[in-house]
């Protein structure tokens, strides 16, 4: 373990009281308020937070172990993983956050502090990961939820943003490729 500010330990706790916060600070759903401070502002058409019975018909089935588990609610609506969006909508909000469009420079510093990871080629920020690349520094995010799994990163230099989705959280290959071509273009 380490002090805050000096080592990252993930957890999705962290994401589950932070809208725990936002939403006694706001006096509404979390998904209400990133509709309207985030989603709404940014021309995110496609993308949304809430609690629902199942997930929409347009949704991607989602393929885990089990089989399909495409009507479980993915997140349950909450901050850890209760976003449902597109490519196109998460590249919106990678580039508007990394070009600091979002925050204020206070919380834009904050955001940019990296510290130490268990993983050798990546340190950690809040909620964003940076990797030195033979392409530059990236930062992004990866992540998974039953039947899902999502990677998006920005590339310094270029500004270039990409983004990929999968419909399984079963041994995926292009993931594990994603993976694996970041790492191995690590300065370290």
């Amino acid at each position: 373990m380490g002090k805050p500010g000096q080592k990252h330990y993930y957890s999705n706790t962290n994401y589950i009281l932070l809208g725990v916060v936002l939403e006694k600070v706001t006096g509404e759903p979390i998904g209400t308020t990133m509709q309207k401070r985030l989603f709404t502002p940014l021309g995110m058409r496609h993308t949304y937070c809430g609690l629902y019975a199942r997930a929409p018909a347009e949704t991607a089935r989602g393929y885990a172990e089990e089989g399909d588990v495409s009507f479980y609610n993915p997140g349950d609506g909450l901050a850890d993983g209760g976003v449902l969006s597109t490519a196109p909508d998460m590249a919106i909000f990678l580039r508007a956050l990394l070009e600091k469009r979002l925050l204020k420079p206070a919380q834009q510093k904050a955001l940019m502090t990296f510290v130490a990871t268990d993983e050798s080629d990546c340190t950690y920020g809040l909620g964003l990961t940076r990797y030195d690349t033979d392409q530059g520094v990236c930062y992004g995010h990866d992540g998974s939820i039953d039947g899902y799994r999502s990677a998006m990163y920005y590339f310094e230099q270029s500004a270039l943003v990409t983004v990929a989705l999968g419909n399984t959280t079963m041994r995926d290959e292009v993931f594990d490729g994603l993976t694996e071509s970041l790492e191995a273009a690590s300065d370290n």
